[in-house]
């Protein structure tokens, strides 16, 4: 499992990569560890150049870290994006 969650990270991460590539990697890393994905999640999500897809999506699974492990607080939050805050605060309506 630690193999499967370093790898989903590594593409997650590489900005050279396709957008949907990444999108399925973020997706699937909160999933299958909240506690490990919020720092790389938080990253993502707080960096100004990434597209817009990552950056909802990163929003969207920071909002399902929030709802299993309740974890997440404005400071953690402090250097999201505004549109990945937008996704996170969309998401947690849905719930």
């Amino acid at each position: 499992m630690t193999d499967d969650f370093f790898e989903l990270a590594l593409v997650a991460m590489d900005k050279s990569g396709g957008v949907s590539e990444r999108c399925d990697a973020i997706s699937r890393m909160a999933e299958l560890d909240p506690v490990k994905a919020k720092e790389i999640l938080i990253g993502v999500a707080s960096s100004w150049d990434e597209p817009g897809e990552i950056l909802s999506q990163a929003g969207k699974s920071l909002g399902l870290l929030a709802a299993k492990a309740g974890y997440l607080s404005e400071w953690d939050l402090r250097d999201v994006t505004e549109s990945a805050y937008e996704a996170y605060n969309e998401w947690l309506t849905l719930e």
